[in-house]
């Protein structure tokens, strides 16, 4: 079915045009001034502005239901102390309650695809096939035992069984990815052995990496390198890698980031409610290095709105660099958009 949406705006270069937009299908084939398409049903969007689906390269859906718990804390003690104890509690239908309300306040803000870290992402994806948005899912690999082997992991065995039950399901609306939750919070057998299984099957990883300066400089403390360095001699990087926060991040990582061609997310709104600072995304940038847009979770944020992230992405490393991160609206666009299609895997 054609839908032609006409008296709109759209995004063209750093200027904001009038426009009409044409659908057929799933796809868009045009946009101009004025279009005619007498088959087409027309929908007026006089006074709106049309936009690319924004995608969410970061997030965890379900904590739509922590939102709030351990304010103020730095994040070592919000997450050890208010978080943890409260997912250590949360069943399949808890999380499929927040997953539901995630994919609501999402889909409201314009948000048409995410990448997901949580638990019971069964049922997320029930969830994600019936409302018809994209999204890339996984169960987030964790050792705390330094002497557990990769072969008794219960969570790299339930990786492995929802990469199997869901993997490009729903059309292909739904992409499994490996993820290693942290370096702090898994042993390198385990670290090492989701990696080989992620070359072995193709499938790209989803980490959090140097969120906070504890984490940087304890992992320095007990293995004598970056969290950045114990990733890739552990072979995490050797795999197509979404890596979460970057904010600490030395020069020596961004090579590395760079020569792996390691995807880094901004989350700027989690960063800050949590004090942990923010990624040097002017540096990452200059150095070619793909970077994209993510809410966290909205108990690290309060709210998943793509678009105040693009705004504070945009005027944030204007103040601490003194120089604008983005040139126009093109850019900033580009950001929250082509550079998360390529980590997805989606495609442009």
């Amino acid at each position: 079915m054609k839908r032609l949406f006409t008296g709109g705006r759209v995004v063209s270069g750093s200027a904001v045009v009038a426009a009409d937009v044409l659908v057929d299908g799933e796809k868009i084939v045009s946009v101009a001034p004025h279009i005619d398409a007498p088959d087409a049903e027309v929908v007026d969007v006089t006074g709106k502005l049309l936009l690319p689906g924004l995608v969410n390269a970061h997030t965890h859906a379900a904590m739509t239901l922590l939102r709030g718990v351990g304010t103020d804390l730095p994040l070592q003690r919000w997450l050890f102390d208010s978080v943890f104890p409260v997912e250590g509690r949360m069943t399949a239908e808890d999380i499929r309650a927040g997953t539901a309300l995630a994919l609501l306040e999402m889909l409201a803000c314009g948000t048409t695809s995410f990448s997901d870290m949580y638990f019971f992402p069964w049922e997320a994806a029930e969830l994600v096939a019936v409302c018809g948005i994209k999204a890339n899912l996984c169960y987030p690999v964790q050792a705390f035992d330094p002497a557990e082997p990769y072969e008794k992991n219960e969570s790299a065995r339930k990786l492995e069984r929802f990469y199997k039950d869901w993997h490009n399901a729903a059309e292909g609306r739904i992409r499994v990815d490996g993820c290693l939750h942290a370096e702090y919070t898994c042993n390198p057998h385990v670290a090492a052995g989701t990696a080989a299984w992620c070359r072995q099957n193709g499938v790209r990883m989803h980490i959090h990496l140097s969120e906070t300066k504890s984490e940087h400089d304890t992992c320095i403390e007990k293995y004598g390198k970056t969290p950045a360095a114990w990733m890739n001699d552990l072979g995490v990087f050797d795999v197509p890698c979404a890596a979460a926060h970057c904010v600490w991040v030395t020069e020596s990582d961004r090579a590395l980031l760079r020569e792996k061609n390691v995807s880094v997310i901004h989350n700027p709104t989690s960063n800050m409610k949590l004090g942990s600072g923010f990624a040097p995304v002017p540096e990452l940038l200059a150095e070619g290095i793909n970077v994209a847009l993510g809410t966290d979770g909205a108990a690290s944020n309060n709210n998943l709105n793509m678009l105040e992230e693009l705004h504070l992405a945009a005027i944030l490393h204007g103040n601490h660099k003194r120089r604008m991160l983005c040139h126009g609206n093109q850019d900033s666009f580009r950001q929250t958009d082509c550079a998360v299609c390529c980590l997805q895997n989606f495609g442009p």
